[in-house]
Formats: structure tokens, C-alpha cells, sequence
């Protein structure tokens, strides 16, 4: 066999190997993107009346992950008197970091979780809403 005969078939096996492993990683990149994105599309937020709640501190967390992005919100969030007076966001990993403060805002002036997602932002602010609506899910460590 000469030896320009043996430099092609080399370069097509590592070609063909190249392919293969790129092809089998795109797959699987793919593949857990759809996870995530149906994981996402099936946060559903559930409104809490909030002026039922004992007074105390409620945590909760609510976590969406793939290869690529990791969407994390933890939160502590007060009642006293039935409305929510304080929301602290103890650990937060989001796409967009005015993220979290703006969703917060809004569901201490409105008080409700059933507000409007921030465009561009839909899958950070359904995270957060989501840790939201775990906090107040919970049973509540006593005001002190």
C-alpha cells in the first residue's frame, strides 16, 4: 500500500472518529436542553393567599439546570399580619442579575406571586417566583 493511500485512510478513520464523538455530544447537549426547556415550560406558579400565613420567616428554593445554564433561587421571605414585608434572596444564580430584585419588588407591592414575567427573563423570573411560592409552602421559623 503506498504510503499517500495509508495518510488518507488514516485521516478518514480520525475524521470518522471526530464525527462520531461530535455528533454523540451534540446529542446529548440537545437532548438535555430539551429537558431543561420542558422542565422550565412546566413551572407552574401557584397563587398562596398570602393573609392566611402565619407571621415568621418562610425559606424556600427552586433550582433548573442543563450543561449550559443554571438557574438557582433561594429566599427568605416574612410575613407579619398577612402580608409579605420583607423578601431576602440568600443564594441566587440567574441569567440576569435585576432579575431577582425586580420580581421581589413587585410581589411585595402587589402581594401576590401571580405578577408578569420580565421579558427576556422568563425562565430566571419563573425560578424565582418558584422559590417564592416554596418559601411560603413552608413552615415558618418564628419572628424574633
Amino acid at each position: 500500500m503506498s504510503k499517500k493511500k495509508k495518510i488518507i485512510i488514516i485521516v478518514s478513520s480520525v475524521t470518522a472518529a471526530v464525527l462520531i464523538v461530535a455528533g454523540t455530544l451534540l446529542g446529548v447537549f440537545l437532548k438535555d436542553l430539551s429537558d431543561y426547556q420542558e422542565e422550565v415550560k412546566n413551572i407552574k406558579i401557584e397563587d398562596i393567599d398570602i393573609s392566611a400565613l402565619a407571621d415568621g420567616k418562610y425559606t424556600g428554593s427552586h433550582e433548573v439546570k442543563y450543561i449550559l445554564a443554571h438557574l438557582l433561587a433561594e429566599v427568605e421571605v416574612t410575613v407579619v399580619d398577612g402580608k409579605i414585608t420583607k423578601i431576602d434572596l440568600l443564594s441566587n444564580v440567574t441569567t440576569k442579575d435585576d432579575v431577582p430584585g425586580t420580581i421581589i419588588n413587585e410581589v411585595i407591592a402587589q402581594q401576590t406571586l401571580k405578577i408578569g414575567f420580565i421579558t427576556g427573563a422568563t425562565n430566571s423570573s419563573k425560578v424565582v417566583l418558584k422559590a417564592i411560592e416554596t418559601a411560603l409552602n413552608s413552615t415558618p421559623v418564628s419572628i424574633t
